[in-house]
């Protein structure tokens, strides 16, 4: 590949060091005498890199500079600090994930992906887990210095554990392999507890920032993991066999490595090394003429390569070792740092998405963490429930300790709210408009429905403040039976016009376990309060009719204000049924007149001052009410009436597109996993 100061960017790369071999036969790599300042340069090479074209990245990831020189820098001279961080910001570079849209990402993805298998083969882990370590103080304070090399560790980690993409890239049994080991090496370099020390200060200033490189650490390390083959997980002290790739593999991988390495090692021009051509030397005493090859051309073809041994499987296997590891790891999470570090980046994404300062894949991150924990929690304490009731039968003894503390700070109304809005926004856009974001709405109602799912299982194996505080949170959530915002409605609009182009079988499965959770809320809800539940729906704007002489029929022509007279309020008092609004409503809470035509009052509603809505509030909402003043009143166009639990199951699920949804979800019809748009329009 030819670009602008190729040259001058090979004579860096040779500049660094080189491999000496003993007379052991053993070889070690030395370095130059300009090695730092090389380091420098390169990096200068790689930051003013085009971004899309990124020819610098192509080069160096030709000549394979992370295994050939950056690794063994960083494991010859682990005491040099400034090799050391130099070539961790220049290996980090290097490892930056592949933006979409750039120039051939599937070779973007490959280079990527050797120099993640470079590291891992390398043990660098642990001399970054050292570098590190050695320059955090033991107070909270912390200098710029250290502040530096704190985010040089936490980005090349994130970038080490993202798994590399591309078009026409496939993740092979390789990459996979590489992951499970580097996973392992996080663990047995102690990176992982490094990580958990650093977001128990995720609250200070010097570290807030760093909150979301942190989540999105713990996202790729849980990623793609199934709780509850986590939870079942069994510690081992022997060491698992991690599946190995085929010999032929590593027979052919080493082959290319060493013809790569007789290439670097045979002495060439300095200057016209890139220069393909031939020499023709004529002589008066030659008869013909001598040519002569001047070096060998550097080859950097921009094809795939086309050495490719394995084939993805339908589901990566993850040892017993790793998922022990792992599982050891998110109980120390959860008691340690969980309660610190997700309240940070909730309090970042709350301005909403394209208003925060958080990107999009911020917000996924947080989403799909906290759905991955909570419903971590909610298995484990499903299982200790079952456990515990085959041995003790005894429900008498109950601790005071709630067993949901450890995610206590998202299971709160401000995660609610955000997370429900989050999801409805998705679900106004239309399916083929350009703004629609299917992961984001994806990640949304998956989290909706393992909160709601808490709150079921809070009333079980909660304490008591827990079934408290969860009969608040479901009569607050499921309060809105509007169309356009109760879940109820959304979710049987969203299963009726479910499109398989751009959903797949996980989103039926959460739509399904969101259905089944609020059905079972609303009649829980409906049997405490007598069929009586209050909810909230739109009312309906009643047009005025106006009489000949022009004025509104039913009114008093004496009457200035052209309102209904309080006779006219009355009656229509009266005419409400009872599944609409009753004294209680229309009173304000007080005891209605002992009229014939009247309802009783409701039994909620005795010895209480307060309306429906403030009750669903709680006792906050009254008195924040005195300061607020009308910022807590019902909007004119919204009504309180009786939810109907049968008729509103008959409205919304009784319908001929959400049997034939329920019929094809059992029956296993073509809806694929993960489907996305740019695959389907592929």
């Amino acid at each position: 590949m030819a670009f602008d100061h190729a040259d001058l960017v090979l004579s860096l790369c040779t500049g660094l060091g080189t491999h000496q071999e003993l007379p052991d036969d053993l070889i070690i790599y030395k370095k130059g005498p300009d090695c730092v300042d090389c380091l420098k340069d390169l990096q200068r090479f790689l930051r003013r890199d085009d971004p899309d074209s990124r020819d610098v990245f192509f080069f160096l990831g030709q000549m394979d500079l992370p295994r050939n020189d950056l690794v063994p820098l960083i494991t010859t001279y682990p005491n040099d600090s400034d090799i050391v961080y130099n070539a961790l910001k220049v290996l980090t570079f290097l490892t930056m994930p592949v933006e979409a849209g750039t120039f051939n990402t599937s070779l973007q993805a490959d280079y990527i992906e050797k120099a993640r298998a470079a590291v891992v083969e390398g043990h660098v882990l642990q001399q970054m887990a050292g570098f590190l370590a050695s320059h955090l103080p033991d107070s909270v304070c912390m200098g710029r210095e250290s502040i530096l090399r704190l985010q040089l560790f936490l980005l090349l980690v994130r970038n080490l554990l993202i798994m590399p993409e591309g078009s026409g890239f496939n993740r092979t049994q390789t990459s996979i392999w590489t992951q499970e080991k580097l996973i392992d090496h996080l663990f047995e370099a102690n990176v992982v507890e490094l990580l958990l020390a650093v977001s128990q200060h995720a609250g200070q200033p010097h570290i807030r920032d760093e909150a979301p490189l942190l989540l999105s650490i713990f996202y790729h390390l849980y990623n793609n993991v199934d709780p509850e083959k986590m939870l079942a997980a069994k510690w081992t002290k022997s060491v698992s066999h991690i599946p190995q790739p085929p010999k032929q593999a590593v027979h052919a991988s080493m082959a290319r490595q060493r013809s790569v390495d007789r290439k670097r090692r045979q002495p060439v021009a300095s200057r016209r090394l890139r220069y393909g051509g031939h020499f023709v030397q004529r002589h008066n005493d030659h008869t013909h003429d001598i040519i002569t090859k001047a070096c060998q051309p550097v080859e950097i073809q921009m094809a795939a390569p086309q050495h490719k041994v394995f084939r993805e499987p339908e589901k990566a296997t993850t040892s017993n070792r790793i998922l022990a590891c792992l599982r050891q790891s998110a109980d120390a999470f959860l008691l340690e740092a969980y309660g610190l570090l997700m309240p940070v980046v909730q309090k970042a994404l709350a301005p909403g998405l394209g208003i925060s300062v958080l990107q999009r894949d911020d917000f996924l991150h947080y989403l799909k963490v906290a759905r991955f924990f909570i419903q971590y929690v909610c298995l484990k304490l499903e299982r200790s429930s079952s456990a515990h009731t085959s041995i003790n039968k005894d429900p008498t003894s109950q601790s005071t300790t709630s067993p949901f503390s450890c995610i206590s700070a998202t299971v709160g109304w401000e995660l609610f709210h955000m997370v429900r809005v989050m999801w409805l926004s998705q679900t106004d856009i239309p399916g083929k408009s350009e703004d629609k974001d299917w992961e984001l709405q994806r990640a949304s109602l998956g989290l909706l429905k393992e909160l709601l799912f808490a709150l079921h299982l809070a009333h079980k194996q909660g304490t008591d403040a827990d079934k408290k505080a969860a009969n608040r949170l479901q009569r607050r959530l499921l309060h809105d039976d509007m169309r356009e915002s109760g879940l109820l409605p959304v979710l049987g609009r969203l299963i009726r016009g479910f499109s398989k182009k751009y959903q797949g079988r996980q989103d039926a499965t959460d739509m399904v376990e969101a259905l089944h959770v609020v059905l079972e809320t609303y009649e829980k809800l409906s049997s405490e309060e007598g069929g009586k539940f209050y909810v909230a729906k739109k009312a309906r704007a009643k047009r005025k009719q106006t009489a000949t002489d022009g004025t509104e029929m039913g009114s008093d022509p004496t009457n200035n204000n052209g309102g209904f007279g309080e006779d006219c309020g009355k009656d229509s008092a009266d005419r409400v049924s009872g599944a609409g609004t009753d004294g209680c409503e229309e009173n304000g809470g007080t005891q209605p007149s002992k009229d014939g035509e009247q309802l009783p009052k409701e039994p909620h509603c005795e010895g209480q001052e307060r309306t429906p809505l403030e009750e669903l509030l709680g006792k906050e909402s009254s008195e924040d009410e005195e300061s607020e003043g009308n910022n807590t009143e019902q909007l004119p166009s919204t009504k309180e009436v009786y939810h109907d639990f049968s008729r509103r199951l008959h409205q919304e699920v009784a319908h001929p597109d959400v049997v034939s949804f329920y019929i094809g979800l059992l029956n296993g019809n073509k809806l694929t996993e993960d489907a996305t748009p740019e695959q389907d329009s592929a």
